[in-house]
C-alpha cells in the first residue's frame, strides 16, 4: 500500500492526503511520463511494478482508456477547466 500523501492544515496540524478513483489514477499517469520521460501509456504497468504511485492496482489499457472516455465525456469537468489566454502583456 502507498504511504500516503501528508501536508498541513491552516492550523498546522498534520493530515493524510489520500487521492482516490480518477483523481488516483491521473496523478499515477502524470508521475509516469514525469518519471518515465514521456514514454507510452502501454509502458505504465509495467513501470508500476516497480514504482510506487497513488493508484496502487494496476492501470492497465482498459482502465486508462476508460478514465480518458470518462474524463473528456464529463462536459461539466470540461467546462470548469480555467482559460487560460497566454502571458498578460504588461503596458
Amino acid at each position: 500500500m502507498p504511504k500516503p500523501v501528508t501536508g498541513k492544515t491552516h492550523v498546522g496540524q498534520r493530515r493524510e492526503m489520500r487521492p482516490n478513483g480518477d483523481t488516483a489514477k491521473i496523478l499515477s499517469i502524470v508521475r509516469y511520463w514525469i518519471g518515465s520521460g514521456g514514454n507510452t501509456l502501454p509502458r505504465l504497468e509495467g513501470w508500476q511494478v516497480i514504482h510506487l504511485l497513488p493508484y496502487s492496482e494496476a492501470i492497465t489499457e482498459d482502465v486508462y482508456g476508460d478514465l480518458f472516455k470518462s474524463v473528456g465525456c464529463d462536459e461539466d469537468g470540461v467546462q470548469r477547466v480555467p482559460y487560460y489566454p497566454g502571458p498578460v502583456r504588461q503596458f
